[in-house]
């Protein structure tokens, strides 16, 4: 699927219907010297609000923990997250509460007070530092048997969405997987009260809801969670990237009102083991706990960072900022530039706390200011060529021709370009390439081929991914492959919020971000 421009996210960053006051749902039992007071000791029913769709997995983690607790009877109450709060909000005794989405987390999380965007009411109803981001979904397309309509894509979605041609399910504007489909559209520019009056929408309460829709063929494709799609055994022909609808967390907390608070902290710590995490995985969630994302439920209001990136990665960049902020309340201020500008501006102001370089020759100017370095992805140079390679272009070599445009990075600002001019140097065609003209930033070079302005250029490889741009297949530019840094620098003014960016950095949540987005992690 083709990435567009945008600035997306949420994140933070990821979701049947249960019952409560006489609709929970089955419970379980399940002991050990980790369930607190109650291990092996007098039995306990520990109260778990759970998104719906957690509904299969949870019961088959509550099965193993009767080997674990077998003094503590788990009993689900599995629904919508907004169902949920709304049901603790107006006083249901829960003990332990999963959403499918940080949302519903923060509109009860005390050191969100003050916030009225994230929280609200005011509410302080978890204990804070119980708070963890325990899981990673993915929002995904899915069809029923058949597929009649022949749906492949998002892309191809938006098209019959338009023309009238398709019949979507949908979760309500009130639950995660409605609002992650909201973005969607928005990424897509489409008007959902629009299409709703076309008559090419329905509604679900929850995702259990849209799944059945989609199992039963009463509609011609739904969008769900993978994780749904897995356990109803559907066809799913589309993942949503991060650029269309942020990351899709599962935020975990203890409630303050809880009457079993030592039980339901070991049950959570349970489910940030490896053996839940066996589960979590089989179904498609992706395990976020650790010590790293514990540190991320710090609130950061009122802190800053001032952070530098080369503007080769602004899209994921973007992504990656706004789920930090999402996530701890950090406001980001980033700078995106070539890597000649942002070495003036360090050298200049003196100022900032991370420089995320397109290679680490870049970080060398500016080292005196650098007190660590960490390798993030493979920043990958690669030959592009117009779309179906109408020039037959196969190597750098192809590139002495008068008949073949091509363009690079500025080798004194840029590290694509400088890379530009050694591949033409050591392949001994400098003085024979057509060279048309050069930019200040990588992304202006896919452009300028998808205009038909420019046979070729070497350029990233994530910045190809735009219409009437192609990679050519040769390997003369794998000896240049290079690596994104994050260089720490001397000059934050919040070292606490530096410290967990940097932490972030190290997550599954900001890895999958880049990888989203085409990059290969450093080894």
């Amino acid at each position: 699927m083709k990435l567009r421009t945008f600035l997306t996210r949420a994140l933070a960053l990821v979701l049947t219907a249960g019952l409560l006051a006489g609709c929970s749902s089955g419970s379980t039992s399940g002991s050990s010297a980790q369930s607190g007071d109650g291990a092996q000791g007098e039995n306990v029913e520990l109260t778990v609000f759970a998104a719906a769709s957690m509904t299969e997995t949870l019961e088959e983690i509550a099965e193993l923990y009767k080997n674990v607790a077998p003094n503590v009877t788990l009993v689900f109450n599995f629904a919508s997250s907004g169902d949920l709060l709304t049901q603790i909000k107006e006083g249901a005794d829960c003990d332990l509460f999963i959403s499918a989405a940080p949302k519903q987390m923060n509109a009860m999380d005390g050191s969100l007070i003050g916030d009225t965007e994230k929280n609200p009411d005011g509410l302080d109803l978890i204990v804070t530092d119980s708070r963890i981001d325990l899981l990673e979904n993915k929002v995904a397309l899915a069809v029923p048997e058949g597929n009649l309509k022949g749906i492949e894509s998002f892309d191809q979605l938006a098209e019959l969405l338009e023309s009238g041609d398709v019949f979507l399910a949908m979760g309500n504007s009130d639950v995660p997987v409605g609002q992650y489909t909201q973005k969607i559209f928005a990424y897509y520019g489409l008007d959902e009260a629009a299409l709703n009056e076309a008559g090419v929408l329905t509604y679900g309460s929850d995702v259990k809801e849209v799944t059945t829709q989609v199992s039963e063929g009463a509609v011609d494709c739904g969008i769900i969670y993978a994780t749904d799609a897995f356990s109803a055994n559907l066809e799913v022909v589309d993942g949503a990237t991060a650029e269309m609808c942020g990351q899709v967390i599962y935020p975990a907390a203890v409630l303050k009102g809880s009457a079993h608070p030592d039980e339901a902290q070991a049950f959570l710590d349970y489910l940030t083991g490896d053996e839940a995490g066996a589960v979590f995985e089989s179904v498609g969630f992706t395990p976020l706990s650790g010590a790293a994302t514990q540190e991320l439920s710090a609130d950061l209001s009122g802190q800053s960072l001032l952070i530098y990136c080369g503007a080769g990665m602004q899209e994921p960049f973007q992504v990656i900022a706004q789920t930090f902020q999402d996530l701890t309340g950090c406001e980001m201020n980033v700078t995106y530039a070539n890597a000649a500008q942002i070495q003036t501006q360090i050298q200049q102001a003196q100022e900032g706390a991370y420089f995320i370089a397109g290679s680490a020759d870049e970080v060398k100017p500016v080292s005196d200011y650098v007190t660590s370095s960490v390798d993030l992805v493979k920043h990958i140079p690669v030959l592009a060529v117009a779309e179906g390679n109408p020039k037959n272009i196969t190597g750098i070599a192809d590139l002495a021709s008068t008949d073949i445009v091509t363009v690079i990075g500025d080798s004194e600002s840029t590290p694509i370009g400088k890379i530009a001019v050694k591949a033409f140097s050591d392949f001994g065609v400098t003085d024979q390439v057509n060279l048309a003209a050069t930019t200040t930033t990588a992304p202006q070079l896919a452009t300028l081929i998808s205009l038909g302005e420019a046979d070729a250029a070497i350029i990233w490889k994530e910045n190809c991914n735009v219409d009437g741009v192609e990679i050519c297949k040769t390997s003369d530019m794998d000896a240049y492959v290079k690596t994104i840094p994050a260089a720490r620098l001397t000059f934050s003014a919040d070292d606490q919020a530096a410290d967990v960016f940097g932490q972030f950095l190290a997550t599954d949540t900001a890895r999958e971000i880049w990888t989203s987005f085409g990059y290969e992690l450093a080894e």
